[in-house]
């Protein structure tokens, strides 16, 4: 018929049948293909009834909390010159640059802790910085080398994996052939749940420091008034998945998803109700 269903409609109908048989049971479809015979304004209905089809269903699974960020949207910050080996520039995402302290917050809620992107040509790096706080930083595209001070310890760390530094003096430095991007995640002052902060003193095996997102194990920090979870979901091509109502964080780190919307590799995700994959994915979680 050419009568369009509003999207509230769709919604109603689809959350009926999901308290029956459960979210990922159900799929919104047409009942029914289209006709093919020529017919005046037929394309415009035809598109308006999957128009509304799409938005209640994502309406209907999406969480009203959810913000993106695009990479190509990201607050660009200035670069940051400091010598010739340590150019770079940083995208702010949650919270206040730790040196810029005065500048305008990130694009999404902060959830106590800073959020940033920062992208260097090939052997660029950061300087040696000292921070008070334990840092958590993710390869994104590229390896990266983490070094501690001088005549510290010294570790690889693979795009997509971890690496917990404990407060100090560290510097990082982009090891592949193009443009590479950290993420850093700087918390409070936290500790492991053993009540250690992770990997203190330089004869500490470097396997302490770092996590690989294939190990099946996640960081928990302890942060006293909260705690920082950091997790890797692994999405094959069409799976599915719903997350719980933890205050989140997504990262894609490679791949393509939907979350109501398309998203890309680097593009990040607040408040993320439920993941579709397109294509094998790999997605960082920040709880």
């Amino acid at each position: 018929s050419s009568h369009v269903e509003h999207w509230r409609l769709v919604a109603q109908k689809l959350e009926t049948y999901s308290d029956l048989l459960g979210m990922d049971r159900i799929m919104a479809c047409s009942d029914s293909g289209f006709p093919v015979a020529p017919r005046d304004g037929l394309p415009d209905v035809v598109y308006a009834k999957l128009q509304s089809m799409v938005k209640g269903a994502a309406t209907l699974a999406d969480s009203p909390n959810k913000k993106v960020v695009k990479l190509q949207q990201m607050q660009q910050m200035a670069q940051f010159p400091k010598a010739e080996d340590c150019d770079r520039t940083t995208a702010l995402l949650m919270g206040r640059t730790v040196n810029h302290q005065d500048d305008p917050l990130g694009p999404l809620e902060c959830y106590g802790y800073n959020l940033t992107y920062t992208a260097m040509g090939p052997m660029k790096g950061h300087a040696l910085q000292r921070h008070s706080n334990v840092e958590i930083f993710v390869p994104l595209d590229s390896p990266f080398d983490f070094a501690c001070g001088s005549g510290g310890w010294q570790v690889r760390v693979d795009a997509g994996d971890l690496i917990a530094v404990p407060s100090g003096v560290t510097s990082y430095k982009n090891l592949g052939g193009s443009l590479g991007r950290v993420l850093s995640i700087l918390p409070g002052r936290p500790t492991m749940e053993d009540g250690k902060e992770p990997g203190i003193g330089t004869n500490d095996s470097n396997d302490r420091l770092v996590k690989k997102h294939d190990s099946g194990q996640p960081l928990h920090l302890d942060l006293g008034q909260g705690w920082l979870e950091i997790d890797w979901l692994h999405l094959k091509r069409g799976e599915q998945t719903q997350l719980d109502k933890a205050e989140t964080v997504a990262v894609v780190i490679s791949g393509a998803v939907s979350c109501g919307e398309a998203l890309q590799a680097l593009d990040v995700v607040q408040q993320p109700s439920f993941f579709s994959a397109a294509a094998d994915s790999l997605i960082l979680l920040i709880k």
